[in-house]
């Protein structure tokens, strides 16, 4: 069983890697065309709204001057309908690029 396994690992302090299966691993999203002001919880809810669930969001910033720029970096957990989400035109009221 794998839950023993790394159970024994955290328990004896190992230091350890391991790799995660395509299965369980977050479906990664770059979103453009989108205010650099705009809040997180505004793309959880526009992301809600089509059925996906959003473990992580982080702006995108521009190396030379680090101000953010109008793309976001979405992490999304897998689900049946993970095609759905590049069929997406508007999110927040503009028009966005998957």
């Amino acid at each position: 069983c794998v839950g023993c396994v790394w159970g024994v690992v955290d328990k004896n302090d190992t230091c350890n890697h391991s790799y995660q299966p395509d299965i369980n691993r977050p479906l990664h999203v770059i979103i453009r065309n989108l205010r650099p002001t705009t809040a997180h919880e505004g793309i959880i809810a526009g992301f809600s709204e089509f059925g996906h669930h959003v473990t992580n969001i982080h702006n995108i910033k521009r190396f030379s001057d680090k101000m953010p720029s109008p793309i976001f970096s979405v992490d999304i957990q897998k689900v049946t309908n993970k095609s759905d989400i590049y069929k997406t035109e508007f999110l927040l009221n503009s028009k966005n690029r998957c």
